[in-house]
Protein backbone atom coordinates (compact mmCIF):
# COMPACT_ATOMS: atom_id res chain seq x y z
CA UNK A 1 0.00 0.00 0.00
CA UNK A 2 1.36 3.12 -1.12
CA UNK A 3 2.59 5.68 1.75
CA UNK A 4 0.14 8.60 0.88
CA UNK A 5 -2.71 6.48 0.81
CA UNK A 6 -1.74 4.76 4.53
CA UNK A 7 -1.57 8.77 6.02
CA UNK A 8 -4.94 9.32 4.38
CA UNK A 9 -6.63 6.05 5.99
CA UNK A 10 -4.84 6.76 9.71
CA UNK A 11 -6.48 10.17 9.29
CA UNK A 12 -9.45 8.53 8.69
CA UNK A 13 -9.75 9.90 4.73
CA UNK A 14 -9.33 8.96 1.46
CA UNK A 15 -6.41 9.07 -1.14
CA UNK A 16 -8.04 11.57 -4.17
CA UNK A 17 -7.88 9.98 -7.03
CA UNK A 18 -7.74 12.19 -10.62
CA UNK A 19 -9.49 10.71 -13.58
CA UNK A 20 -10.46 13.75 -15.47
CA UNK A 21 -8.45 16.80 -17.02
CA UNK A 22 -11.36 18.85 -15.56
CA UNK A 23 -10.69 17.54 -11.72
CA UNK A 24 -6.88 17.80 -12.64
CA UNK A 25 -7.15 21.30 -12.96
CA UNK A 26 -9.56 21.57 -10.09
CA UNK A 27 -7.02 20.33 -7.74
CA UNK A 28 -4.26 22.43 -9.17
CA UNK A 29 -6.62 25.60 -8.72
CA UNK A 30 -7.46 24.28 -5.33
CA UNK A 31 -3.88 24.32 -4.02
CA UNK A 32 -2.91 27.84 -5.72
CA UNK A 33 -5.72 29.24 -3.74
CA UNK A 34 -4.47 27.73 -0.44
CA UNK A 35 -1.15 28.27 -1.15
CA UNK A 36 -1.96 32.33 -2.04
CA UNK A 37 -4.05 32.07 1.55
CA UNK A 38 -0.92 30.73 2.95
CA UNK A 39 0.92 33.29 1.87
CA UNK A 40 -1.80 35.70 3.04
CA UNK A 41 -1.87 34.28 6.61
CA UNK A 42 2.20 34.22 6.70
CA UNK A 43 2.22 37.93 5.60
CA UNK A 44 -0.05 38.92 8.55
CA UNK A 45 1.93 37.08 10.97
CA UNK A 46 5.23 38.82 9.75
CA UNK A 47 3.14 42.37 10.05
CA UNK A 48 2.28 40.85 13.58
CA UNK A 49 5.94 40.24 14.49
CA UNK A 50 7.00 43.99 13.14
CA UNK A 51 4.14 45.72 14.76
CA UNK A 52 5.33 43.72 17.37
CA UNK A 53 8.98 45.32 17.18
CA UNK A 54 7.48 48.85 16.19
CA UNK A 55 6.13 48.71 19.59
CA UNK A 56 8.82 48.00 21.71
CA UNK A 57 11.12 49.97 19.93
CA UNK A 58 8.92 52.66 20.62
CA UNK A 59 8.78 51.37 24.39
CA UNK A 60 12.42 51.65 24.10
CA UNK A 61 12.57 55.20 23.21
CA UNK A 62 10.14 56.37 25.73
CA UNK A 63 12.45 54.55 28.12
CA UNK A 64 15.44 56.79 26.77
CA UNK A 65 13.02 59.95 27.09
CA UNK A 66 12.24 58.63 30.66
CA UNK A 67 15.75 58.75 31.56
CA UNK A 68 17.18 61.51 29.58
CA UNK A 69 14.19 63.70 31.51
CA UNK A 70 15.32 61.87 34.75
CA UNK A 71 19.08 63.32 34.11
CA UNK A 72 17.40 67.06 33.22
CA UNK A 73 15.67 66.87 36.42
CA UNK A 74 18.88 66.09 38.71
CA UNK A 75 20.86 68.51 36.39
CA UNK A 76 18.04 71.17 36.73
CA UNK A 77 17.71 70.00 41.13
CA UNK A 78 21.59 70.60 41.00
CA UNK A 79 21.55 74.04 39.19
CA UNK A 80 18.97 75.29 41.75
CA UNK A 81 21.02 74.05 44.41
CA UNK A 82 24.46 75.63 43.46
CA UNK A 83 22.80 78.90 43.13
CA UNK A 84 20.98 78.41 46.77
CA UNK A 85 24.99 78.00 47.59
CA UNK A 86 25.63 80.98 45.87
CA UNK A 87 23.01 83.05 47.07
CA UNK A 88 23.97 81.61 51.04
CA UNK A 89 27.47 82.47 50.10
CA UNK A 90 26.30 85.88 49.13
CA UNK A 91 24.74 86.08 52.55
CA UNK A 92 27.66 85.53 54.17
CA UNK A 93 30.02 88.22 52.46
CA UNK A 94 27.44 90.40 52.92
CA UNK A 95 26.78 89.84 56.83
CA UNK A 96 30.94 90.15 57.05
CA UNK A 97 31.09 93.56 55.49
CA UNK A 98 27.95 94.60 58.19
CA UNK A 99 29.69 93.36 61.14
CA UNK A 100 32.73 95.04 59.96
CA UNK A 101 31.19 98.01 59.29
Amino acid sequence: MPQAMESCQKEGAYLAEIHTTEEQEFVVNMAKVSHEQEFVVNMAKVSHEQEFVINMAKVSLEQVLVGNMAKVSREQELVVNMAKVSREQEYVVNMAKVSRE
